[in-house]
């Protein structure tokens, strides 16, 4: 039992190892995301900055910035802007991120403008 545990895991660090974990192909291996897939509106209702959330969608815009890139994530309840040092294949695609909840303040004319966002940790590709 230990041991058919032991080789799953094994071959579960050559996949990763081989695929990267930026986009790792989450849906073929059969894994499960980790923790609960947050609904993109509860970011919006009640930000809970510098948490760490799982969100599930369809990768929008993009936008090249140096470094670095912003990409619009979707899902049927909202969209979130999400920065990642990671390469974005196409957008429309589906993806699994865990990303650290952030706040960019932007005050005009006495009011508050900002923004929520994610900073991503990790990105899974699902199929």
């Amino acid at each position: 039992m230990v041991r058919d545990k032991l080789q799953q895991f094994s071959r579960l660090l050559i996949v990763v190892g081989l695929c990267g974990c930026s986009q790792l192909n989450f849906g073929a291996l059969g894994l499960q995301l980790p923790g609960s897939v947050k609904p993109i509106r509860d970011l919006h209702s009640e930000p809970n900055v510098d948490s760490v959330v799982s969100l599930r969608g369809q990768v929008g815009d993009r936008i090249p910035l140096i470094e670095a890139q912003v990409y619009q994530l979707r899902d049927q309840t909202g969209t979130v802007w999400v920065l990642t040092t990671n390469p974005i294949d196409q957008s429309g695609g589906t993806v699994a991120i865990r990303g650290q909840v952030r706040f960019q303040s932007i005050p005009l004319a006495g009011r508050e403008q900002g923004e929520v966002y994610i900073e991503e940790i990790e990105r899974w590709v699902e199929e």
